[in-house]
């Protein structure tokens, strides 16, 4: 699975694609991330730039630090469940999606 995200990941990076739709990723967010993001976006268009954006994206710095074996954090489902949900996101989302994405995000 570590090879497959990190491939998709370069993948995404290295894909020219036209400038995202914010409308349609205005659709993609309400779909797949609204449940977990919905009120933490305030100001990320204005205090990052795509590539940032795109870095947060495809790999939250909270999600990809080393997994700790501390007895809490070990038992902290919810973050388990973050990081399942960002590691099928990666393998399954398409460069489109995350221009489509970023063009939303850039208007937030």
């Amino acid at each position: 699975h570590y090879a497959r995200r990190e491939g998709r990941y370069r993948e995404i990076v290295e894909a020219k694609t036209a400038p995202g739709e914010a409308a349609a990723g205005g659709s993609y967010f309400a779909q797949n991330c609204s449940a977990c993001h919905a009120g933490d976006l305030n100001g990320i268009g204005k205090n990052h730039d795509a590539t940032a954006i795109r870095e947060r994206l495809l790999k939250p710095a909270r999600l990809e630090s080393p997994q700790v074996f501390a007895i809490d954090a070990m038992n902290d489902a919810r973050l388990a469940a973050a990081r399942q949900r960002h590691r099928f996101f990666l393998e399954n989302i398409t460069p489109a999606d995350v221009a489509n994405l970023i063009g939303y995000l850039q208007t937030r």
